[in-house]
Parts: C-alpha cells; sequence; structure tokens
C-alpha cells in the first residue's frame, strides 16, 4: 500500500505484502485483509495524502463491503483526493471529531459532495471542520446532520495570494448557511464578497471567536451586518488584499468604532494590516485619534496590532492612554514590520518617542499584564544620573518621577523592535525596578521573532 508510512504504520505494519503497491487489485488473501483491518480498528488520527491509484480506492471499499475500516478514527488530516472519492467512504468514522480537508479541483463534482455527505453523516461526533480550496457555494450543498454539532469551522484559500480565483472563497448563500450553524463558536474564514448582494443579519448564536482574512475590503461592511451577541474575540488580517487595494488610514478609525459600538463586551482584538496607501501625517496624535475607540473596552485582555511595511509614529501619549483606560489587560503589542534605520528614521522616532515613561505606566496600572510588546524605546539617562535607580526621572532633566519602588509586577515579556539606549546598565535597572520576573529568554525570542526582525539597539 503506496501511502505515506506516518499515515497508516499502525494498520500495515503486519501486512507486508500491501506495503510496496500504488495500485491494488485481486486478489488479497482472506487472511492479509482480515490482518489489516484488525489493526485499522485501532487507528486514532491520519495526515498524509493519498498515493493510491482511484482505483484502488474502490478496491479497498469494495473489499470492506462499503464499511469504513478505520472505525475508531478521530481526527484525519487529508489531501490529494482523486475521483470517485473512494478515500472519502473508506476514511470516514462514527468517532471522528476532526477533519481537514484540502479540497480538490473537481470540487464541482457531485461526487465529492456525496462523498462528503457520507463521511459527515457518519461523524455524528465532528466539532472541528476545516475545508481548503472549496467552491463558493459548499456549505449550501451540505445538508448532513454531521455538522450540527459543529463547534469550530475554518473555511480558507491556500492557493497562492495572486493566484486566488473568486470562486474559491465562500459566497453570501454560504455564508448564510455557516450563520445557521446552531453550535458554531469559531469561525475562520478567507472573504471575498460581493458587497451588492445581501450578507446574512441573522445566526451566529453561539460564535465567540471570529477570525477573518480580508481579500477584498469587506469586513467592514460585513460586520455592520452581522449580529454577533456572544463574540469575544475578533482577528481581522488584511495582509492578503490584491496589490493596490491596501485599506486608507481614514478607514483605520470608522472601523475601530464600529468594533466598540457594534462589541462592547469584547476581550480579544488582533489586527493584522499589509499597509496604508496614504497617511495623514506623522504625528504620534494621529494614531491615538485612530485608536482611540478601543479604550473605552474595558474588558480588553489581549491587543495586538501588527503593521507590515510601513512604521506609524507611537508616542508615550499613545502608551499611557491605553494602559490606564485598559486595566485588564493580559497581552498587549503594537508592532511594526519594517522600521527604518536611517537619520530620517531616528528624527521621526524622536517625534514619536516611547521612553520608559510609558513601561511605567503599564507597571502601574496593569497588574495582570504577562506581555508587552511596543514598537521602540529611547532612553537616554536623565540629568540627575545619582537618584538612578531607584528613581527615573523624566527626560532631557524634567524633574517628573517615574518610578520610585520595586514593583512585584507579573510581566513575563517584554519585547521591543527597536531601541536607542545610551545607558544600558541604568535603563536596565530600570525596567528590573518595575518588572522584576521579566523572563529574558522568552523576551529575547520575542524580539526576534518579530517582523521587523531587528534587535534592540544600544
Amino acid at each position: 500500500m503506496g501511502l505515506n508510512v506516518y499515515v497508516y504504520e499502525s494498520a500495515v505494519a503486519c501486512c507486508p505484502d500491501l506495503i510496496a503497491l500504488q495500485h491494488l487489485s485481486d486478489p488479497i488473501t482472506t487472511e492479509t485483509w482480515a490482518r489489516f483491518c484488525d489493526r485499522a480498528r485501532w487507528v486514532r488520527s491520519i495526515n498524509g495524502r493519498s498515493e493510491l491509484s482511484p482505483g484502488s480506492w474502490s478496491f479497498l471499499l469494495r473489499h470492506s463491503g462499503n464499511v469504513p475500516v478505520f472505525s475508531l478514527l478521530e481526527e484525519l488530516r487529508w489531501r490529494g483526493m482523486s475521483h470517485p472519492f473512494s478515500d472519502l467512504r473508506l476514511l470516514s468514522s462514527h468517532a471522528l471529531h476532526v477533519l481537514v480537508l484540502h479540497c480538490p479541483q473537481g470540487i464541482q463534482d457531485q461526487l465529492f459532495v456525496s462523498a462528503l455527505e457520507d463521511l459527515l453523516g457518519r461523524a455524528s461526533r465532528l466539532l472541528n471542520l476545516t475545508l481548503y480550496d472549496s467552491s463558493a457555494d459548499l456549505p449550501t450543498r451540505l445538508r448532513s446532520q454531521g455538522l450540527r454539532h459543529l463547534q469550530d469551522l475554518t473555511v480558507g484559500v491556500s492557493i497562492g495570494a495572486y493566484e486566488r480565483p473568486v470562486h474559491r472563497y465562500v459566497n453570501t448563500g454560504s455564508l448564510r448557511a455557516i450563520a445557521a450553524l446552531p453550535h458554531l463558536e469559531a469561525l475562520q474564514i478567507d472573504l471575498n464578497v460581493d458587497r451588492a448582494a445581501e450578507p446574512p443579519i441573522e445566526g451566529f448564536d453561539a460564535l465567540k471567536v471570529l477570525k477573518i482574512s480580508d481579500n477584498r475590503l469587506c469586513a467592514q461592511w460585513l460586520l455592520e451586518r452581522w449580529c454577533l451577541p456572544h463574540l469575544r474575540s475578533l482577528h481581522l488580517n488584511y495582509v492578503s488584499l490584491p496589490h493596490g487595494q491596501s485599506p486608507d488610514w481614514v478607514h483605520l478609525h470608522p472601523l475601530l468604532t464600529l468594533v466598540a459600538r457594534r462589541l462592547p463586551e469584547l476581550r480579544t482584538f488582533d489586527l493584522h494590516i499589509n499597509c496604508f496607501r496614504e497617511l495623514p501625517g506623522q504625528f504620534p496624535e494621529v494614531f491615538l485619534s485612530a485608536v482611540e475607540p478601543l479604550l473605552p473596552l474595558r474588558q480588553l485582555i489581549t491587543v495586538n496590532m501588527l503593521f507590515y511595511r510601513r512604521e506609524i509614529l507611537v508616542s508615550d501619549a499613545v502608551l499611557q492612554a491605553s494602559a490606564e483606560a485598559l486595566p485588564t489587560l493580559v497581552f498587549f503589542s503594537i508592532c511594526f514590520d519594517s522600521i527604518a534605520d536611517d537619520e530620517n528614521a531616528r528624527g521621526l522616532h524622536k517625534e514619536g518617542e516611547v521612553t520608559l515613561r510609558a513601561l511605567a505606566s503599564f507597571a502601574k496600572h496593569c497588574p495582570k499584564l504577562e506581555v508587552l510588546h511596543v514598537p521602540w524605546l529611547i532612553y537616554k539617562p536623565p540629568v540627575r544620573q545619582e537618584a538612578l535607580p531607584s528613581q527615573v526621572h523624566q527626560q532631557e532633566g524634567r524633574a517628573n518621577t517615574v518610578t520610585s519602588a520595586r514593583t512585584e509586577h507579573g510581566l513575563r515579556e517584554l519585547a521591543i523592535c527597536w531601541s536607542v539606549v545610551q545607558e544600558v546598565q541604568l535603563c536596565a535597572m530600570a525596567v528590573d525596578t518595575m518588572f522584576p520576573r521579566i523572563d529574558t529568554g522568552k523576551s529575547r525570542t520575542r524580539s526576534r521573532h518579530c517582523a521587523s526582525g531587528l534587535a534592540p539597539r544600544t
């Protein structure tokens, strides 16, 4: 049986006469088939693709009497299906609760829909379903009761970003079908819908987590029309937009205003944007004004904003306002993909300085914070150095005190994309006063793995 050995080794280890074949045909001895079926009953997880010919799958299905042989299979991750999709019928299981399928080119074939229906019909315990490269209307064609208990659904397009055909994205009819799933709690979806079509308004009664990869600037339009009474986690990704369709900066404030208005009990907000077509000006107040609608969401515990290919000025005022408004934060990150490292950039960073005052504000107002990621940090020793490390004064000699005593704050990770630190030891002592429990290894790893890939500068 010419399948990936890690997929079926537990099922065919005792059947060496089946292992080497890519095409199966009669005869298979009764003893060999019995041994195969006996071992197949104990397989719990399959992860791979078919290397058998379509006829071989049909042959195995006939031998089994159209009865699935992996009766206790709980997890199936499968690609490489081929007409007439006998593998789906053979791999179905009443115990299946996780199913990941990379759909074939013949997705419009009714035989595929029928085979998938058979699989779902047997999978009465299915909780987690992932479909890659399905047709736009596939969810509307699935009538199986096997989806009634579904809790987690992903519908994505895995083809290259510049090759993604529209017919691979779900249409509004499919969105209505998905919205009607009564127990669906988590939905991850690649969107490319026509705004002229009416989206679903009702449904999503149990949805708590929504992850949208927007490929047509339609997420905001849909969020205005969807009813999401129990949503607690929202992830918006604008990274895969076609060239020339990046969002305008002026759209950020209305988007965040909509999020705050429609989802007042949001706990997690995650925003990834490739780049903006145009920025109104490089002033920290611009960014503060844009994100201000999020500040009344007092139950937020995670805020993660990643901006690719273009930096936006962030200052102490932005971070201090966030810390003061969101005391329940556990994870807070603002990261830029490419931070310029030249004299012009240094001038911009001076206009939008992030200093120890911002970190002190998180230490004071966010007692549960565990991860803090800031785009840059600028540290210059204060004029009166003898006051350190017990006190850290505002830069350029101003007398306002930032920290005065060692705290017991539980922050574990502090990541900085880009920094200018003139006195490393003094800065480190001040940070240690505010956050004595930092794991330097994890913090260093997070800094290195941030999109900018720049180590702190000293």
